[in-house]
């Protein structure tokens, strides 16, 4: 399972979407908050690895990404 903690005591760790699980159950797909400097932190895709638990972020930008629709393993899109 992973681990989310927020710098200091601002931010927010919130798993309300379900896991959208990719290659083979080999990694996942969550949104997780990123920070963007001094506008903040905005919600973004993330992929993590699961043997390596390396979380890639796949979004980025000072949008929030609202939904993750559907992954296809085919064609490794979103």
């Amino acid at each position: 399972i992973y681990d989310q903690r927020p710098p200091g005591r601002k931010g927010w760790v919130d798993l309300y979407d379900p896991l959208v699980f990719g290659h083979g159950g080999k990694s996942w797909f969550m949104k997780l908050p990123q920070s963007e400097g001094i506008s903040g932190h905005f919600r973004h895709i993330a992929v993590t690895h699961n043997e390596t638990r390396l979380v890639e972020f796949l979004t980025e930008g000072k949008l929030d990404v609202t939904k993750i629709a559907a992954y296809h393993e085919g064609s490794n899109t979103m």
